[in-house]
């Protein structure tokens, strides 16, 4: 009789690697649900696959944890929380075998993304100058579904927005920005005591990301400077007593071009020997301030003559 003697070899194992939700997108503080199913083309075997997962950070080289798997359906799950200081990791799940099933792995991707505010460089700002906002969303790529529009905004009122289609991708970042006049009153940014506290939101869109939100930055928004100019008629350095003089003066906003149209307010024309000369003269809104005063009184001496501009109470200071 005669004895031949055949090896058998462990069964090979495939490991599929799930998560809730998926795409494998969570908020930063959120977890995330890991599933793992062990399946092996052995099916007629009497023994399922045994032994446990191993879940590795490969981003880090950190153990996140060893689970058993379940021998009745070849699965193991864990939930985890992405640490603080992420933004993608890559998580490796290894099936370790057993005495039946070779060893198998798969790795999948869990992004954190986050939104970020950059800081509003020239603050406070006097009300029609410039403000450039700028967002940063981290990670993107063009392989993830991110849509979504950004919106800057105070409280809940919404300053503008910014849509994806307008946004660039910088280093894998999603960068959107936009530069605003803050005297267009569209923005609704008004001279305000207090700061305002502005933020930057990502929509989400139908996309992939979750809505964002940044920390706040502040922006104070304060009156814009004026300048007043004074003319002489007849311009010469030096009258006789009982001369007539023609004083007229205009003041122009401080910010060239601006947009804000003036309010009401006045302007008074003082001499540092005779005092008032006159006014508070009440200027016209919407218009550029003037005012004009003539007179043959002033003293023997010498004058200083000057005009000056009380500001609007709103938008420009004196």
């Amino acid at each position: 009789m005669g004895l031949t003697s055949w090896p058998v070899n462990k069964a090979t194992t495939a490991t599929a690697f799930t998560s809730t939700p998926s795409p494998a997108i969570v908020n930063l503080g959120s977890s995330i649900f890991l599933s793992i199913t062990v399946s092996t083309p052995a099916s007629g075997a009497p023994l399922k696959p045994s032994g446990t997962v191993t879940f590795v950070d490969t981003t880090t080289g950190t153990t996140i944890s060893t689970v058993a798997i379940n021998q009745n359906n070849g699965t193991a799950s864990y939930t985890y929380t992405p640490p603080a200081i992420t933004t993608r990791d890559t998580i490796t799940a290894t099936y370790s075998g057993d005495g039946n099933y070779t060893g198998s792995s798969n790795t999948i991707i869990v992004t954190v993304p986050s939104l970020t505010l950059d800081p509003i460089s020239a603050t406070p700002v006097q009300r029609g100058s410039t403000v450039t906002l700028t967002a940063t969303l981290d990670p993107a790529s063009n392989d993830i579904n991110q849509p979504g529009s950004v919106d800057f905004l105070y409280g809940s009122t919404v300053i503008t927005s910014v849509a994806r289609g307008a946004s660039n991708l910088v280093n894998g970042k999603q960068v959107y920005s936009t530069t605003i006049n803050t005297g267009d009153n569209a923005f609704s940014l008004f001279v305000s005591g207090n700061p305002y506290q502005i933020q930057a939101r990502y929509n989400r869109n139908g996309g992939n990301y979750p809505t964002l939100s940044s920390t706040s930055q502040p922006l104070s928004i304060i009156q814009q400077n004026t300048s007043t100019t004074l003319s002489i008629n007849p311009n010469q350095t030096s009258f006789t007593y009982g001369d007539r003089i023609d004083l007229a003066a205009g003041t122009n906003p401080g910010i060239t071009g601006s947009i804000i149209p003036f309010g009401t307010g006045s302007i008074s024309f003082n001499d540092s020997t005779d005092g008032l000369l006159s006014g508070p003269n009440a200027t016209k809104a919407n218009s550029v301030p003037s005012s004009s005063f003539s007179s043959t009184r002033l003293s023997v001496g010498n004058h200083s003559l000057t005009a000056s501009y009380s500001g609007d109470g709103v938008n420009y200071a004196p």
